[in-house]
C-alpha cells in the first residue's frame, strides 16, 4: 500500500511540474510569435 501510494505521488508530482514546463513552453512561444508579429507590421 505504502509503495504505491509513493508510486502515485511521484507520476502526480512529474504531471504538476510537466504542466508548468508546458505552460512555461507554451508562453514563451505566444511571446515570441507576438513579438515577431508587432515586429513584422
Amino acid at each position: 500500500m505504502s509503495r504505491r501510494l509513493q508510486g502515485w505521488k511521484v507520476t502526480h508530482d512529474g504531471s504538476f511540474w510537466g504542466g508548468i514546463f508546458l505552460l512555461i513552453t507554451w508562453g514563451t512561444a505566444l511571446c515570441v510569435v507576438a513579438a515577431y508579429v508587432v515586429l513584422g507590421l
